[in-house]
């Protein structure tokens, strides 16, 4: 639950051009220090066509600690789909733990119908 809202996964991973993406991640353990006593993570998601980028979505900045689990950050990516051309894509969720300086992703892959 979040938000009042479900998100369940997709299982099959694939999506209609008249749907949004929404790419969900919690980062366990981001780090803090004595300039930041808050944790700083920046995400994004790309999907990728024969290795090029075809789309990316807007940069998200996560500079609070509010998960629901201690120790978590949830950081959640909405992607437009409209304007994605129809066909099998590789989606790849970044995110970057900016006061570590440490970068984390994860590809699947998934199908655009039109």
């Amino acid at each position: 639950m979040r938000d009042g809202a479900k998100l369940i996964p997709s299982v099959t991973r694939v999506f209609r051009r008249d749907q949004t993406l929404i790419a969900y991640a919690e980062v366990y353990g981001p780090s803090t220090s004595s300039d930041h006593p808050k944790p700083s993570i920046a995400a994004a998601v790309g999907l990728y066509r024969a290795g090029r980028l075809v789309e990316e979505s807007e940069p998200v900045l996560v500079e609070d600690d509010k998960g629901q689990r201690t120790g978590t950050v949830p950081v959640e990516i909405r992607v437009p789909l409209h304007s994605v051309p129809p066909g099998r894509y590789v989606a790849q969720f970044n995110v970057f733990d900016r006061i570590a300086r440490s970068f984390a992703q994860r590809r699947a892959n998934i199908v655009i119908l039109p």
